[in-house]
C-alpha cells in the first residue's frame, strides 16, 4: 500500500519496492538443494576458462522452486552459472572435443542447484554487487553442471525480442 500525496496539480504516489518474489526466494538460499524450473530472460556471456572447462552466466526467471516433495510457485530473478568440465585424456587433451551447449534466450530449464544471496565485503566505496544485482532483477545467485541442466518444451519470453 502506497502513500498518495497531491501537489498543486501533480499526483505522487510512494511506495516501498515490489520484492515479494525476491524475499520468498530468498529462503531457499540456505545452502540446501532445490530443482529449479525457470527460463532464460537474459544470455549472458559465455566463457572457455581453459582447455576443457567452459562457463556461461545467464539470468533466469524462476517459474516453480521444488525442495523435497514441496513445489513453490515463485517469479523472482536468478543469476545462472552453468559449467562443463571435460575430462582429459592420457595425452592431456581434452577428451570430449564437442561444443558446449550453449542456452538462450526464452527457453525453459530445470536445474538442481544451491541457491546463495549475493554479497558485498563491506569494503566502503566498492562496487555494490548486491545493489547492481537487485537493480536488474536479481535475487540470488545459483550454478548448476550442464549435463544437469534439462531444456524444457515451450518458450518463455517475447517472440521481437527473440
Amino acid at each position: 500500500m502506497g502513500t498518495l500525496f497531491i501537489l498543486g496539480a501533480f499526483m505522487v504516489q510512494a511506495r516501498r519496492p515490489d520484492d515479494s518474489g525476491d524475499s520468498a526466494l530468498l529462503q531457499f538460499a540456505d545452502g540446501s538443494e532445490v530443482v529449479v524450473t525457470a527460463h532464460v530472460t537474459r544470455e549472458g556471456t559465455d566463457l572457455q576458462q581453459s582447455a576443457g572447462e567452459f562457463r556461461q552466466r545467464l539470468d533466469v526467471e524462476t517459474e516453480q522452486i521444488a525442495k523435497g516433495n514441496e513445489q513453490f510457485q515463485i517469479h523472482s530473478g536468478v543469476r545462472l552459472n552453468v559449467f562443463e568440465q571435460r575430462s582429459r585424456s592420457e595425452s592431456g587433451e581434452p577428451a570430449n572435443v564437442e561444443t558446449a551447449r550453449l542456452f538462450h534466450y526464452g527457453e525453459r530449464l530445470r536445474f538442481p542447484a544451491k541457491l546463495s544471496a549475493p554479497r558485498n565485503f563491506r569494503n566502503p566505496g566498492a562496487f555494490d554487487y548486491r545493489a547492481y544485482l537487485k537493480e536488474n532483477g536479481i535475487a540470488v545467485l545459483a550454478s548448476a553442471k550442464s549435463a544437469n541442466v534439462e531444456v524444457l518444451p515451450g518458450f518463455a519470453g517475447d517472440r521481437i525480442e527473440l
